[in-house]
């Protein structure tokens, strides 16, 4: 269940990150990092102006969430990614987490537990490497 719940969330925290950024360039391909694990298959390509992949849950009670919860960032890193060697993971980790939480709290409550209405969401940075792994389990 956790992982359907990252593959629900992505395209949002996506969005929200994104929304933020003045000029953003979209990926041209994508290639599976690990970090949504068996659920890669959920995901259909992107039409238009969506993202490369796509996962909806038609049947999610979206009206019923007036709460989120954002874990800590993680970075999947695979052999010889940049991200190995890169001085400012935390920096870099702490603004990929500050940027939704800034945005989301506009709109909803964040809290730190999971419960009724509330959404858990979770983000990670990944390299194109395929099968990476966590570097640092948290971050926030």
């Amino acid at each position: 269940m956790a992982d359907r719940t990252r593959a629900l969330i992505a395209p949002i925290a996506a969005a929200t990150l994104l929304a933020g950024c003045a000029a953003s360039q979209q990926a041209r391909d994508v290639r599976e990092s690990g970090f949504l694990g068996d659920d890669y298959a959920l995901l259909r390509p992107g039409k238009d102006d969506e993202a490369l992949l796509v996962y909806r849950n038609a049947d999610a009670p979206w009206s019923s969430y007036d709460k989120i919860k954002l874990d800590p960032v993680t970075i999947w890193a695979g052999e010889g990614s940049a991200f190995k060697d890169f001085s400012n993971r935390q920096k870099l980790a702490d603004t990929f987490y500050t940027m939704p939480v800034e945005e989301l709290s506009k709109d909803f409550q964040m809290v730190d537990e999971l419960g009724p209405g509330v959404l858990h969401v979770q983000l990670s940075i990944t390299t194109r490497a395929p099968l990476c792994a966590p570097i640092r389990a948290t971050f926030a």
